[in-house]
């Protein structure tokens, strides 16, 4: 059985082959792989691919709140079902204080297991290749917080923002930042 870059290989010289080219980009042959059939990915690896491209629309997503911060609006949080682990999202406007909890506390665990890997990159670097003062990465993000938060409030929203959910009605407006409103009952 042939390994998938093996697969690949045989597939080029297939296209040249039958199209006499010995010149030829990986769009060619790609394209040519695609119309003939010969190429395609698996349902999962699609579906994959789809919820990876809703997921980044779903993290970009954000709404004005009365205070004038801009908030993200769906929000995930991994569960076990069935031994496998999903990523479960919610709205802003309907999701469970337990449930935002834990979609909170996830994503600042993601922030910590960066910082770990930020702390063990500058201290190998500093032990192994670094000839000058060590590098000193401070992790107490008070400050930066404090002064990003009020960069945000002198920050005025664009005029051609899309409306706002209504804070007090179960009905949402579908919105995202480079997308225009869709409205759903």
């Amino acid at each position: 059985m042939l390994s998938r870059k093996e697969e690949l290989r045989r597939l080029a010289d297939e296209y040249i082959a039958s199209t006499g080219k010995n010149v030829y980009a990986s769009r060619e042959i790609a394209d040519w792989a695609i119309r003939k059939g010969y190429w395609g990915l698996p349902k999962e690896k699609l579906i994959s691919l789809c919820a990876d491209e809703f997921a980044r629309a779903f993290k970009e997503e954000r709404f004005t709140d009365p205070l004038g911060n801009r908030v993200r609006f769906r929000h995930a949080r991994k569960v076990d079902i069935d031994g496998v682990q999903t990523t479960l999202w919610e709205n802003w406007l309907t999701i469970s204080r337990e449930n935002m909890e834990t979609s909170l506390l996830q994503r600042r665990n993601q922030i910590v297991g960066e910082c770990v890997q930020l702390d063990i990159d500058t201290e190998s670097f500093n032990r192994f290749r670094n000839e000058g003062e060590p590098i000193q990465i401070p992790f107490d993000f008070t400050p930066d917080v404090a002064e990003h938060r009020i960069m945000r409030t002198h920050e005025k929203p664009s005029s051609s923002e899309p409306p706002q959910p209504s804070l007090q009605s179960p009905v949402v407006e579908q919105q995202s930042i480079s997308q225009p409103v869709l409205s759903r009952p």
